[in-house]
């Protein structure tokens, strides 16, 4: 309502979880004239449906809204707390997806980790069941999963992982920082030795997992030392890649209140290192499967060259190879002869596919 008063031009406001009543405003608004607002939060979330524009890999919302206030983020605010698809509309959904030719699901939340905990009604799933479910599908080969949060990282997940076949061995997992200090003030619920302690359990668990994430530099009250701790934790971890961010303040949030803001020079200057370093890292990561055999899906043929086509390992790594024959939707073994910066190179080992 303090829109509607604030700006004389808005006939509609819309709340996220509101979205399926926008054609009954509409009407409504049509036959009165009266500004509309629905800021409800009772939007039904199992009725929401994903624009796909590949058929062999498929995205799948399992839940929305977020309970971590991390103090950088405004997600919380903006789509409220978190709110669980029921288990059977997203079986139901990958399984018609299943049936369509897709080879691959993505299932997504902002926090997938903590899924299930919103389902009011006793013997809910968890995350981990959730996954075994999926993996009774026929027709899905691969099920990947984004994104997770450290402090609802699981042993049971991680065990999940190790177990499920078709689970993926690659796990996003945001770091943010490595120092205590600023993972304190960004809200984070975790240190970098509970981190630490959890990437050394998936490791021995998973075999070959790759690990990616996500880290901000220049946060409010970011000192040298507590730089210096983000960059030795790349360092000992090794991720595949990282999305590396350079903190801006974000209106509404916790973070924008700190007055200890980080000199736009000095973010520059370290999120050179932090590039320089990860670089350096990648290339090690990839270079290693120089010689290996892997499994791809083949995702599709390049749009300049017609014989040249793309897909992915389990870890989600780009593989191009040079084949005759249209292997879009199958999985096939490669033989790796070459590492680029993001992506590798191979040669098809033999013509037997599946899927």
């Amino acid at each position: 309502r303090a829109i509607i008063k604030r700006e004389s031009m808005v006939d509609l406001v819309i709340g996220p979880r509101a979205l399926e009543n926008i054609p009954a405003m509409l009407e409504r608004f049509r036959q009165t004239g009266e500004p509309q607002v629905d800021t409800s939060d009772t939007g039904k979330l199992d009725e929401f449906s994903m624009n796909r524009e590949s058929k062999i890999s498929g995205w799948v919302s399992i839940m929305e809204g977020c309970d971590n206030y991390c103090s950088y983020c405004i997600v919380p605010y903006t789509r409220g707390g978190e709110r669980s698809r029921s288990p059977e509309s997203i079986v139901k959904e990958i399984r018609a997806l299943a049936d369509g030719g897709y080879k691959e699901v993505t299932l997504l939340g902002q926090n997938v980790n903590s899924y299930g905990s919103g389902l009011l009604k006793n013997g809910a799933m968890d995350f981990p069941e959730l996954l075994e479910e999926v993996g009774r599908i026929d027709g899905i080969e691969r099920i990947r999963f984004v994104t997770s949060h450290p402090k609802d990282l699981s042993v049971k997940l991680m065990e999940a992982m190790a177990d499920l076949p078709k689970v993926t061995p690659a796990l996003h997992l945001p770091l943010q920082s490595g120092s205590d200090k600023i993972l304190k003030r960004m809200n984070r619920i975790y240190t970098i030795s509970h981190y630490y302690e959890k990437v050394e359990i998936l490791s021995k668990k998973v075999t070959d997992i790759a690990l990616t994430t996500d880290l901000i530099i220049g946060f409010p009250g970011e000192t040298d030392e507590d730089f210096e701790a983000t960059y030795n934790a790349l360092k000992n971890i090794e991720f595949y890649n990282i999305f590396l961010f350079k903190y801006s303040p974000r209106r509404g949030t916790a973070a924008v209140q700190f007055s200890d803001q980080v000199s736009d020079f000095i973010v520059s200057e370290r999120f050179e290192r932090i590039t320089q370093l990860q670089n350096e890292i990648t290339n090690k990561k990839y270079g290693k499967w120089v010689g290996e055999e892997v499994e791809i899906l083949v995702e599709g043929r390049s749009k300049k060259e017609r014989a040249r086509y793309t897909g992915r390992t389990p870890q989600n790594l780009i593989v191009h190879f040079q084949s005759d024959i249209d292997y879009t939707g199958k999985i096939i073994n490669i033989r790796i002869d070459r590492a680029g910066k993001y992506s590798l190179d191979g040669q098809v080992v033999n013509p037997i596919s599946r899927g």
